[in-house]
């Protein structure tokens, strides 16, 4: 088995060829992101303006979900792109009253991670709908409805 090799994040943004990380370091990245405020807000916002250098300019979001936030409950995104590591996502939403975290890592298409994301969504929505209630969750969901 061959040695894996350091972990080490060389820039803020991830561009740089000198970072090295695995899944489960990005998780870790998620986590302590997911405890500032300031980064889920801007993370998560479809276009921001900022003034640079006296110019007023405009960025969006590069995460097609975040911008299409009817389907999603997203509450902190990175998206990312290097030679190196292939086209990525990273982020953290809620669904069915649970918080999921996803990193995929090296997608093949421009969409493809976008689409793994919802394929994962999905694949879990239809899971719990074909699992049958527990008897406390029978009897949390009758109560009160007679």
């Amino acid at each position: 088995m061959g040695r894996r090799a350091p972990r080490h994040f060389a820039d803020p943004a991830g561009l740089s060829n000198e970072t090295t990380s695995t899944a489960r370091d990005l998780l870790r990245l998620v986590n302590a992101a997911d405890a500032q405020a300031v980064i889920r807000d801007d993370s998560t916002r479809e276009e921001g303006t900022v003034l640079v250098r006296r110019r007023q300019m405009t960025f969006v979001n590069t995460n097609r979900m975040v911008r299409n936030s009817r389907d999603w409950d997203i509450e902190l995104q990175k998206t990312g792109f290097t030679n190196e590591a292939g086209r990525c996502l990273v982020m953290r939403a809620t669904t069915l009253n649970h918080t999921l975290s996803m990193v995929f890592l090296n997608s093949v298409g421009t969409l493809t991670r976008f689409a793994d994301a919802k394929r994962v969504r999905e694949h879990l929505e239809q899971r719990a709908t074909r699992q049958p209630r527990r008897s406390n969750d029978v009897a949390a969901a009758t109560k009160g409805t007679s």
